[in-house]
């Protein structure tokens, strides 16, 4: 996920394109829209791993509420649609292994992950939706672009501005959690009607454009293996490796050869060819999200008190809540080996470590000093449990990273592997000495991260002036490898209640804010 662009969301009318950096972090005073920004993330990831009978869901009350359709829609857009954009960027790798099955007489799947088609390819999504449904799809790769219409009388497709007459049948065919539908083509055979699927039906389309025959004359194997010798790509790639066929007829060949980029015979083929992958790009566009979004974990401003005794519970556990109420249960069922590295690496970053005890049916959480005194979480300052949350959710990471690198996974199928962290407040009774190290701490993991290929994700909203001269601080001395290019600040202004501006800034090689709004941490002229 490279960048996220938000419309009618709250008070965010129009975010334009934000690009998400290794750390973002989110500024400005209340009631700015920087939480209904941060908050957008796990409200993508609640509605990505649940079936619903909406675009959105909502409210979860595992992550965050948004009330309603109505209550999140821009104040003074009433009436008008909300819509999400995403600007991804894939390798051509993952394009060709989302479309597998029309390629697998050309490429074996060890041959696709072997090969060296690592081009970037950028994506472009935006889904704008009511209330109950979807309204509209726009997509955009390479220089094509289809844009699929939900109305009351059916759906409607364009792929490069020319719309499908075939009547359309859309559903979620396959994994009912998937944001995008597929489709199938309606067509009446012999009185009655047939559904087609969408690839069947473009493909032969592009048969007879070129060849001139009707596929069900003609034998199987050779419809394949001429679908199967053009290149998918940009308008260029495709009308190259036409010419590039070796047509059996020269009538077929002369006509391919004399095709021109802009010519309307070659237009149709192309979008037609297009079409074939129509519901693969879907697929890609679902698991993209998917990928991105349920990889999130959010740490939302208040977070649970420290409590003498834990009730243990059988639960498996595999993601922090939250507020970190399920801490107990997470170290409880961390292995020997996992509690050992663990508290090494607290030890290392925040000289400290966490001891799980147990009896009977309860454990019981105390903070180890590096002198060895020990004390029970419920005795310690406040700011302990606090950060309990964000330093398991960052341990995770760490964890993640080693587990692939160890398997040399990271890149399988040309998708890099996400880790995305969302934090409201990470301040919060915080003494600031512990809110640099907490700083410091993300500058280390984004490090590792990006040496081995997960696309790490930090999204902060703070109120912390430490925090943002702590990251001013890393770059200048280029601590663990940090530098400005690793960081997005978002300045958030609001002059109108209903109506948040979002400015984007950073640092200079120096660590020097750039931009930065004079008086911004001072108090309000009266």
């Amino acid at each position: 996920m490279d960048r996220i662009r938000i419309q009618n969301l709250r008070a965010l009318q129009d975010t334009n394109y934000v690009e998400l950096k290794p750390l973002t972090i989110l500024v400005g005073k209340n009631s700015s829209g920087k939480s209904t920004f941060l908050r957008f993330f796990p409200l993508m990831k609640q509605t990505l791993e649940t079936r619903t009978n909406e675009p959105i869901l909502w409210y979860s009350p595992s992550f965050v509420d948004f009330g309603s359709f109505d209550e999140s829609l821009n104040y003074k857009n009433k009436g008008n649609n909300i819509s999400f954009e995403f600007k991804l960027k894939l390798t051509k790798m993952r394009i060709y292994e989302g479309a597998y099955f029309f390629f697998k007489n050309r490429y074996s799947r060890k041959k696709i992950i072997e090969s060296k088609i690592d081009e970037n390819v950028n994506l472009d999504l935006k889904i704008i939706f009511s209330e109950k449904m979807i309204n509209k799809i726009e997509v955009k790769l390479w220089d094509h672009e289809i844009e699929i219409f939900y109305q009351k009388e059916g759906v409607k497709i364009s792929i490069n501005g020319e719309y499908l007459k075939e009547k359309l049948v859309s559903g979620l065919f396959g994994n009912s959690t998937n944001m995008l539908q597929n489709f199938l083509i309606e067509k009446e055979k012999e009185k009655e009607k047939e559904l087609v699927s969408t690839g069947r039906y473009f493909r032969d389309k592009v048969f007879r454009l070129i060849n001139g025959n009707d596929p069900s004359s003609t034998e199987e194997s050779f419809i394949v293996e001429l679908i199967n010798s053009i290149n998918l790509g940009d308008s260029n790639t495709i009308l190259k490796s036409l010419k590039e066929i070796d047509y059996k007829s020269k009538s077929i060949g002369k006509k391919i050869d004399e095709l021109r980029i802009n010519q309307p015979d070659f237009i149709e083929i192309k979008n037609s060819y297009f079409g074939i992958f129509l519901n693969e790009i879907v697929d890609i566009c679902n698991e993209e999200l998917k990928s991105f979004f349920l990889s999130v974990n959010y740490i939302a401003p208040i977070r649970a008190s420290a409590e003498r005794y834990y009730r243990i519970q059988g639960l498996a556990l595999n993601e922090i809540d939250p507020q970190g109420a399920n801490i107990p249960m997470y170290l409880n069922n961390m292995s020997n080996a996992h509690k050992k590295k663990f508290n090494n690496w607290i030890k290392d970053n925040f000289h400290f470590d966490i001891v799980a005890e147990s009896t009977g049916g309860h454990t019981s959480l105390y903070i180890r000093y590096e002198n060895g005194t020990k004390i029970n979480l419920a005795d310690t300052g406040f700011g302990y449990s606090q950060i309990l949350p964000i330093i398991l959710v960052l341990w995770q990471a760490v964890q993640t990273s080693e587990e692939l690198a160890s398997y040399n996974k990271v890149k399988l199928m040309g998708r890099n592997r996400n880790f995305t962290i969302a934090i409201e407040q990470p301040e919060l009774h915080l003494h600031p000495s512990l809110q640099a190290v907490l700083i410091d701490t993300f500058a280390k993991i984004i490090k590792v991260s990006k040496e081995i290929g997960i696309d790490l994700k930090i999204i902060i909203e703070t109120h912390s002036e430490t925090m943002i001269n702590r990251v001013g601080q890393l770059i200048a001395t280029k601590y663990e490898d940090f530098n400005k290019d690793l960081v997005n600040v978002l300045i958030f202004n609001s002059s109108d209640p209903f109506i948040s501006n979002i400015k984007s800034t950073g640092y200079t090689e120096d660590g020097y804010l750039t931009s930065w709004p004079i008086g911004f941490f001072s108090p309000e002229d009266r």
